[in-house]
């Protein structure tokens, strides 16, 4: 029979409970426990908040009802796992006896886990949660009878009691708990992965070397010809290179491995078997499993840790970078956005909103005209862009396979593979782009992503577009670049850094700490104006730099070559 106290939680009338979520309590002979779960919201993001307040009389019962409650917090923590809770209460577990956690002093740990059923069951469930135990108040008897088990920090202090006299065996306890909000993030749907790094590309350069593009490409237009190029090569892809569905997840740390994925779900399987059918056999297989994940994991991010400063060493700082923003989860976009007086929640929706904005931003072409007589070029000639086979093939196999793939699909170690097949299609789509003037539609198109710069994360104008273009369509801007920067480079200033092979911002800073240390050394004053552009690249007019290029072109260029120039600045907006 139940004796003593019960369990009673109380709310301020501004939180706001969410009783839909609560999963009902197991049926308890004498124990009584209370439950509730509050939505804390900060702006657009939330957190849900599950307290419980319990009362374990010391009976029979006792061993049974407190691993009925941990079964039931475990099923809660594996279906919920970014929630918060709390459970205190006198849970009478009078035998454990508790010490600072000495890897973090603010929780503490049992010591011995073993003495008896109870304490052994608290340790398991500890143990299986990763919560821990944060109460340092002992009673009158220096006895832990009261818990104060969280998923989050906390901290506990004496308080002053509810009602007098106090009860020396439960002093009154004050609880801060710290809850952290996580902003909603969208999500981007299950997706289709192509696994080049598996594939059997001796299988397919000789399936490339079978094609006849020059019969493919007869009598076709530019846009025709990529059409055809595109629709053969992914026809090979589809038939010698692996895919896997990848659905994206932010649940587990950047360092784990799918092995160690597959091990977490194993081990809560197993977990689970054991809760229901209580066999001592399933709990040791699961505590095997347990310690297995322990070692593997801890492998995991000693191996990502040292390969991340591996990489910085040799100049690579993606993988440090990458788990950077992983710790601080800048990567993710909140899933409600607002643009001025317009708001949206919905994935299209918000994707609709970037665009409108990014169209916005960009300086229309001006009425301003520009005097091209009044232009001063020296003798300046823009060599013929020489394209053929050898030359495409030497671009193609300097290609960084590290890069993703862009809009069209095609990964640059499938490209660096088969680079001597695959230069044979490409010179003759090089050769027929630029005699027509014309950049094909497909490698126009280019994957935009938002990049937050500072600010509201909800604000779409705190939002920079980054465009990510198909392999191909840069490998052709690179090499169309080469050709015609030599002759371009002697018309810029001597003076500027920016874009310029061997010049940077650490250049331009050397030059000015000469300039500003050999002026001090004559007893000179230096003055520094600094300016910034808003939006610089979105400012720069088209129609200047076409017009500077016609200045250009009347000293002698190809026609078609400054056709295809226009047209590759008018299309790039």
């Amino acid at each position: 029979m139940k004796m003593g106290g019960g369990t009673l939680i109380a709310i301020h009338r501004t939180l706001t409970t969410n009783i839909s979520n609560i999963r009902p309590l197991p049926v308890f002979p004498d124990a009584e426990i209370t439950q509730i779960n509050i939505s804390l919201c900060r702006g657009p993001a939330t957190k849900d908040v599950r307290l419980f307040c319990c009362y374990f009389p010391q009976n029979v019962h006792q061993v049974w009802s407190q691993m009925q409650f941990f079964e039931h917090l475990s099923d809660l923590h594996v279906e919920n796992p970014t929630d918060v809770y709390l459970v205190v209460g006198d849970f009478n577990i009078r035998n454990a006896e508790w010490e600072p956690n000495p890897d973090d002093l603010n929780n503490y740990v049992i010591l011995n886990p073993g003495v008896d059923q109870l304490t052994t069951q608290l340790s398991s469930f500890l143990c299986f949660t990763g919560w821990s135990q944060f109460n340092c108040i002992s009673n009158m008897n220096n006895r832990f009878l009261d818990l104060v088990i969280s998923s989050s920090t906390c901290s506990v202090s004496r308080s002053e009691p509810l009602s007098l006299p106090e009860d020396n065996h439960h002093p009154a306890l004050n609880v801060n708990i710290n809850v952290n909000y996580l902003q909603p993030s969208l999500r981007p749907p299950p997706r289709l992965v192509r696994r080049f790094h598996t594939a059997d590309y001796s299988s397919i350069n000789i399936e490339l070397a079978k094609t006849d593009w020059d019969a493919c490409f007869s009598g076709k237009s530019v846009e025709e010809a990529v059409t055809e190029f595109y629709t053969i090569v992914n026809l090979i892809i589809d038939k010698f290179i692996p895919s896997r569905l990848v659905i994206n997840s932010s649940r587990y740390p950047i360092w784990y491995s799918r092995p160690l994925i597959k091990l977490v779900n194993k081990k809560l399987k197993l977990h689970k078997k054991w809760k229901i059918y209580g066999r001592q056999c399933d709990y040791i297989l699961f505590s095997e499993l347990r310690r297995e994940f322990k070692n593997l994991e801890a492998s995991c991010y000693n191996a990502y840790i040292e390969r991340a400063e591996a990489n910085i060493l040799t100049a690579n700082s993606k993988c440090f970078w990458s788990f950077v923003k992983s710790k601080q989860n800048i990567n993710s976009i909140p899933d409600s956005l607002y643009l001025d007086t317009e708001s949206a929640q919905e994935g299209q929706r918000i994707a609709d909103l970037f665009n409108k904005f990014f169209e916005s931003v960009f300086q229309k072409p001006s009425a301003t005209t520009l005097n091209i007589d009044a232009l001063v070029y020296p003798q300046a000639l823009i060599g013929h862009v020489d394209l053929n086979h050898k030359t495409v093939e030497k671009y193609l196999s300097a290609l960084n396979t590290t890069k993703g793939s862009g809009p069209d699909g095609l990964h640059p170690l499938f490209i660096k593979r088969c680079s001597k097949q695959l230069a044979i299609p490409l010179t003759l789509l090089f050769q027929l782009s630029l005699r027509s003037g014309i950049l094909p539609k497909t490698w126009k198109r280019s994957i935009v992503v938002p990049i937050h710069k500072n600010g509201d994360k909800h604000n779409i104008r705190n939002y920079r577009g980054i465009s990510k273009l198909s392999v191909i369509p840069k490998l052709f801007e690179k090499i169309i670049y080469d050709a015609l920067f030599p002759a371009v480079r002697p018309l810029l200033t001597p003076l500027q850094h920016g874009f310029i092979n061997k010049r940077s911002t650490e250049t331009n800073l050397c030059e000015l700490l000469d300039v500003t240390l050999d002026a001090m050394d004559k007893g000179f004053q230096v003055d520094a104006v600094y300016t910034d552009y808003s939006k610089a690249f979105d400012k720069i007019s088209h129609d200047i730099l076409i017009v500077k290029l016609e200045a250009i072109e009347s000293r002698r260029c190809e026609t078609w070559e400054f056709s295809w120039i226009v047209n590759y600045y008018l299309t790039h907006i």
